[in-house]
Parts: C-alpha cells; structure tokens; sequence
C-alpha cells in the first residue's frame, strides 16, 4: 500500500486485514475489511475523492438490515379460547389466536386448521396477494357440542413452518 507522508510516498507493510480492490466510481478504488461486530466485518472506506462515503454506508447498513431479517421471524403459533366444560347440545364459540412476527407478501401465515375430535371443522387458507389481516389475528368458530371434544388448532408459516399445535378439551358438565 501507498500512503502519503509530508509530500513522500513511503510503502507500508500489510497489516493483518483483507484489502479488496472495488470500484464504485471516481470516488473510491479500494474497501479494508476488519473484523468487528457487524456482520463480523467492519468497513473502513478509503476516500480518494468526492463524497459516495455516505451512500456506501447506508446501502451496507440496508444490505445488513435485509440479510439479518430472517433471524427475526418466527414460526407461526395459535392458542384456543374455549369453554372447559358445556351442557350436552350446547352452542360454543370457539376463539383460535394465531401469533406470527411477519406479514409481507415474502412471508406470512399460510394456513389455520382447526379440528374437532380429529375431524376439520375450519381451514382459513392465505396466499402472498390474500394475507391476514395483521402478524397477529383471531378467527371464531361456532360449534355444537354433544359429547366430550378435543379441539386441536394449528397454524404454518410460509417459510419456517408449525411451532406446533395447540390443543384444548372440552368436557361435559352433568
């Protein structure tokens, strides 16, 4: 490497960095790449002239930002509101709460099944141009209840999938 020095060039040893040679216009020719705490990398820009300095930075800060935003979705999950115990015959609503960090067309909760005793008694199926309507929501579903019944609900994300179903029992009351 080169560097100037009251008016000489002088050569400088290599420290223990990576240097890359990149061009991005008149402003730059070379990006020193140093371990630090972002993405374990730390860019240091060499200015040569003109002023990109800023837009560099900020297109790493979004490149950074995009890439790391996976690591804070999740796995579509649900929980059941409903009543421990009903009179034979007796009409229930049944609340199904689906919880999901994510709602974009690139990642959203794809389906809820809701089952009843094994048997689907509600599907609610989502695409990237039909999502729901918020990360979290809630779905009802009325239902009559004669002998004892297990409800078992279960949602999915687009990409990362069920964190399981969840599952309540409904007994009757004598």
């Amino acid at each position: 490497m080169i560097t100037k020095n009251s008016g000489q060039k002088r050569h400088r040893p290599p420290d223990r960095h990576i240097a890359v040679g990149l061009e991005l216009g008149p402003s730059y020719n070379e990006i020193e790449l140093k371990k630090s705490f972002l993405l374990g990398f730390k860019f240091n820009l060499r200015k040569k002239e003109g002023g990109m300095k800023l837009k560099v930075f900020i297109s790493l800060i979004i490149l950074n930002a995009w890439l790391t935003l996976p690591l804070l979705a999740n796995k579509s999950s649900v929980s059941i509101e409903a009543p421990s115990s009903v009179r034979p015959g007796e009409e229930i609503t049944i609340k199904v709460n689906v919880f999901h960090r994510g709602n974009s067309s690139f990642h959203y909760t794809k389906r809820v099944v809701v089952l009843a005793n094994q048997k689907e008694i509600a599907r609610w199926e989502f695409s990237s141009n039909h999502r729901p309507e918020a990360e979290n929501f809630s779905r009802e579903i009325k239902l009559k209840i004669e002998t004892e019944t297990e409800i078992r609900a279960e949602a999915n994300c687009n990409l990362h999938g069920s964190a399981g179903p969840a599952s309540v029992k409904i007994k009757i009351a004598e």
